[in-house]
């Protein structure tokens, strides 16, 4: 046991350093060659109105998402508040904001606590979710790699390769994993030729669990709601393009080479890609570093403009919303003590 703790500190370590390393290597990379006196000059003189109403336009995604997240819980429980579910979800944004990816695991916790749900079938209607937002990612990239190929080539030399790694085997992946797990007996004998030998008990507590986690993809099997799957999926996403579209107008460069619509889709292609794979922190770093790359290399911006644009970007659409937002709902759970309150807890 001695030794199982020590090597779990060690890769926690481990986790640690690596996820260091990348913060100090991609904000370094983001303001190499930065010329600070203009850099500030450039922030100073940002129109600040686009900012609350790029700020709305991301707040309005979020409620969205939370409604998706109320769609695909409702053949399990159709119940579910639109004010616990947003709740929940910017909970969790705010603590990926301190801890990467730890609100993907609140999220499900906060609303179970809530609508007594069972954990792990909330769980399992977040990795329905995250499914959801890869494809639509593949989607979004599709079309942006049949306009933008060469720009693509140009700003990732790899292109190819790392999208196939980044995006298409691991959702390959997780989608063998979950055939098995959803239309095959094989986790089940595995279950029972491994953990039914040590204790009865625990094996059927671990049976009653996957069953729990089956029913978070009841949603699967209910065709009539994935039109209100798609056109939530279509206006969360046309809002997030929004939110970085507007933000454009914050700064002089649109007012006289200005960017389309369809630019701010690619950035917002090239900046959920960096989300997604960020072992940071509210991706601070990454998702800079990916957006003045994108800004400089391909539209022309100066370094410094680039990065003001990535900074103003990060902080409204994914630090203030989630802060703010998060912060208020976090203090109505623990107000109304559904946050850490001791009680049995329906795995």
């Amino acid at each position: 046991m001695a030794e199982q703790g020590k090597n779990r500190r060690v890769q926690r370590w481990l986790k640690y350093a690596f996820s260091t390393a990348i913060l100090v290597g991609s904000v370094y990379y983001a303001i190499q060659g930065i010329e600070w006196t203009q850099f500030w000059q450039t922030l100073i003189q940002v129109r600040w109105q686009w900012l609350v109403f790029s700020g709305a336009c991301t707040a309005v995604a979020h409620l969205i998402r939370a409604q998706r997240w109320r769609t695909i819980l409702s053949p399990i429980a159709p119940g579910i508040s639109l004010v616990n579910a947003f709740s929940a979800t910017m909970v969790g944004y705010f603590f990926n904001l301190l801890i990467p990816r730890s609100g993907e695991l609140l999220r499900p916790y906060v609303l179970s606590r809530n609508e007594q749900l069972s954990m792990t079938s909330s769980l399992a209607t977040v990795v329905v979710e995250r499914i959801i937002d890869i494809l639509s990612i593949l989607i979004l990239g599709f079309f942006v790699f049949v306009f933008y190929q060469k720009e693509l080539q140009l700003l990732f030399p790899d292109f190819s390769r790392s999208f196939v790694n980044t995006l298409l085997i691991p959702f390959a992946g997780i989608i063998v994993i979950l055939y098995l797990l959803l239309r095959t007996t094989v986790i089940q004998r595995v279950l029972r030729v491994t953990l039914k030998r040590i204790s009865t008990t625990f094996y059927h507590r671990a049976l009653q669990v996957l069953d729990r986690f089956k029913q978070g993809f009841s949603i699967l099997s209910s065709p009539r709601q994935y039109l209100a799957l798609t056109l939530q999926t279509a206006v969360m996403w046309m809002l997030y393009i929004l939110s970085l579209y507007v933000l454009f107008f914050a700064f002089d460069f649109q007012y006289q080479s200005p960017l389309s619509f369809v630019d701010a889709n690619f950035l917002c292609f090239v900046t959920s890609i960096g989300i997604a794979i960020a072992p940071t922190p509210g991706a601070i770093g990454v998702y800079h570093s990916i957006t003045k790359a994108t800004l400089h290399t391909l539209y022309g911006l100066s370094p410094e403009t680039a990065l003001a644009y990535a900074t103003i970007a990060h902080a409204v659409g994914m630090y203030g919303v989630a802060l703010i937002l998060g912060t208020g709902f976090l203090l109505r759970e623990q107000a109304k003590g559904s946050l850490w309150k001791q009680r049995s807890e329906r795995l």
